[in-house]
C-alpha cells in the first residue's frame, strides 16, 4: 500500500443511438464533462474521489429535439452546480447533489415554459456522487444505478414507474414487470413544479464497480447479464461496448448510454469474504 493511500476510480462513459431511433435523447456527464463533447467517449479517466467525483445519466422525454435539449439541459445544470471547492463531508455531498438535481428540474420547466416547441419536455436523472468511500445517488425517473462487488449486483436505485408500483403492491412479480407493456409510465421527472428526490447511500470497496444506465440498456440487458460482463472484465471499455452490443442484438429500440466506475485506489478497504452490499434510501432526510 502506498503511504497516502488514495480513493482512486477508474471511470468510462459511452452513448449510442440503438438500432431504431434517429437520434440520441440520452445524455451524461463525467465529473466536469458532457457527452456532447467527444473526449469524454475517448478513454477511461482515472478519478480521485478526495474532493468528490459527480457523475449522472439522464435520459430524454419530449421527443426528438425536446427530449434532446432537455437531458443536455440536466447535466449541464448539474455540471454547473455541482463544484467541489469546500466539500468536506458526506452531508456537504448529499446537499450538492440535492440542491443539483432541484436546480436542474427548475431550469427544465422554466425553459418548457418560455418555448412552445419545448412543451412537453421532461428527463430523467440519475445523479451518483462519490466522496472518498461514500456514494451518494439522488433520482428521479428509472435511469438506473447498480453496484457490482465480486459475483453480486444489486440495483439500488427504484424505478420511479407506474409499473413499480404494481410490484411494490405485490400485483405482479419482478420479472412480470421488466416485459410489461406499461412499464416506461414514470410517475415523475425532471419536468414538474414538485418532485421528491430519493437519495441512496452505501459504502463503497476496493473493486466495486458503479454501473449508471439509461433504461435503453436496462430494458433489454438484465441484471444477470450484465454481472457476467462486466465482473471479469479488466477494461470498462470493453464491458461498456460490449454491453451496448448485446442491448443492439437484442433490438436496440432505445438509445443506450452508461457509465461504468471502478474502485481501485488504496484507499478503498476491500471487502470481507461475503460482504453483501448493504444501503439505504432516504427521502427528505427520513429513511424510506
Amino acid at each position: 500500500m502506498s503511504k497516502n493511500p488514495k480513493t482512486l476510480i477508474e471511470v468510462f462513459a459511452q452513448t449510442d443511438v440503438g438500432m431504431m431511433r434517429e437520434g440520441n435523447e440520452d445524455s451524461f456527464l463525467v465529473d466536469q464533462t458532457t457527452s456532447d463533447e467527444n473526449e469524454a467517449l475517448e478513454s477511461v479517466h482515472e478519478l480521485s474521489t478526495e474532493r468528490g467525483v459527480i457523475l449522472m445519466v439522464s435520459d430524454g422525454i419530449g421527443g426528438a429535439a425536446a427530449g434532446e435539449v432537455a437531458s443536455l439541459l440536466a447535466v449541464e445544470s448539474v455540471r454547473d452546480t455541482t463544484k467541489r471547492n469546500g466539500l468536506k463531508d458526506v452531508d456537504g455531498l448529499r446537499t450538492m447533489i440535492y440542491e443539483s438535481v432541484h436546480a436542474a428540474n427548475n431550469i427544465i420547466v422554466t425553459k418548457a415554459a418560455e418555448h412552445s416547441r419545448l412543451r412537453g419536455m421532461g428527463a430523467t436523472a440519475t445523479v451518483a456522487g462519490m466522496l472518498h468511500d461514500t456514494l451518494v445517488i439522488a433520482q428521479v425517473g428509472d435511469s438506473r444505478g447498480y453496484v457490482i462487488r465480486g459475483n453480486d449486483i444489486v440495483q439500488v436505485t427504484k424505478d420511479q414507474t407506474f409499473v413499480r408500483t404494481l410490484v411494490d403492491a405485490g400485483n405482479i412479480s419482478e420479472e412480470e414487470a421488466e416485459t410489461h407493456p406499461r412499464r416506461h409510465i414514470l410517475l415523475q421527472a425532471l419536468a414538474q413544479k414538485d418532485i421528491e428526490v430519493p437519495m441512496t447511500e452505501l459504502r463503497l470497496r476496493r473493486g466495486d464497480v458503479l454501473l449508471l444506465c439509461s433504461d435503453g440498456l436496462s430494458g433489454q440487458v438484465g441484471k444477470d447479464d450484465m454481472l457476467e460482463i462486466v465482473s471479469p472484465s479488466t477494461s470498462l471499455k470493453d464491458a461498456a461496448t460490449a454491453l451496448i452490443n448485446l442491448a443492439n442484438d437484442r433490438g436496440g429500440p432505445d438509445n443506450i448510454t452508461l457509465i461504468l466506475a471502478r474502485c481501485t485506489g488504496d484507499g478503498f478497504t476491500p471487502a470481507e469474504e461475503g460482504e453483501r452490499l448493504t444501503f439505504h434510501t432516504t427521502f427528505h432526510g427520513k429513511t424510506a
